[in-house]
């Protein structure tokens, strides 16, 4: 959380009272590089490390792991480039966006030695925000390519070891192949994402592994779940 009167921070909040435990100050890279496993005793986040030198400043985004328990932190990557990070449900495998060139791409990332290796990559396109199905199986993230954004449906089990072409990474069946935004998975193996299908912004659902149309679950800009 960042607000005008504290500094940035992660914090534990209590979502009955809205009481605050600070776990760590630090600034986020952007405000969804912070992730955690299905029992939130596994955290981990990106955040920028500035190198001041007489030639000039250099911000390098690399990852963190948070113990929510102690409030240790231990640096996973240096000098990777990455953000927008997503553990795994059971908190084994951790994925990233890491800046290729002018681009980027979706890695896998050693949690013991920052190793990275590539899961997804495509010629002149941006990856955002991936997000792990219940079981670990699949990853869903936005990909852009040159501003129309589609949602993909990605089966690690496929794409582990090379770098995933076609047969491993699809498009969501039915989303829009632009404006689309910020997916996640929800129960019974459908994807939750935002769009603008109709002339405004609205949540829908579309199925990641049956082909259909997404049904629209709210309109306008979803406040609470």
């Amino acid at each position: 959380r960042s607000s005008l009167d504290s500094a940035p921070a992660i914090v534990r909040a209590d979502p009955k009272t809205g009481r605050e435990q600070v776990l760590v100050d630090t600034s986020l890279t952007d405000y969804t590089s912070l992730t955690a496993d299905r029992s939130g005793e596994k955290v981990a986040y990106a955040s920028f490390d500035v190198t001041i030198a007489p030639s000039g400043t250099a911000a390098v985004s690399d990852l963190f792991a948070l113990d929510p328990a102690t409030r240790s932190v231990r640096r996973i990557t240096v000098g990777k480039h990455l953000w927008q990070p997503a553990l795994s449900p059971d908190g084994t495998t951790l994925v990233a966006v890491q800046r290729r060139k002018n681009f980027s791409r979706l890695v896998l990332v050693d949690q013991s030695t920052g190793a990275v290796s590539p899961l997804f990559s495509r010629r002149e396109t941006n990856v955002f925000n991936p997000a792990f199905s219940p079981n670990g199986k699949l990853i869903t993230f936005a990909l852009n390519n040159h501003g129309r954004q589609r949602i993909m449906v990605l089966d690690l089990r496929e794409a582990r070891g090379r770098v995933a072409d076609m047969a491993a990474a699809r498009p969501l069946p039915g989303a829009p192949d632009t404006n689309a935004f910020f997916p996640r998975f929800s129960g019974g193996g459908h994807i939750i994402f935002v769009a603008d299908l109709g002339g405004g912004l609205a949540l829908y659902a579309g199925a990641a592994l049956v082909f259909g149309p997404p049904a629209q679950l709210a309109r306008g800009v979803p406040r609470t779940w």
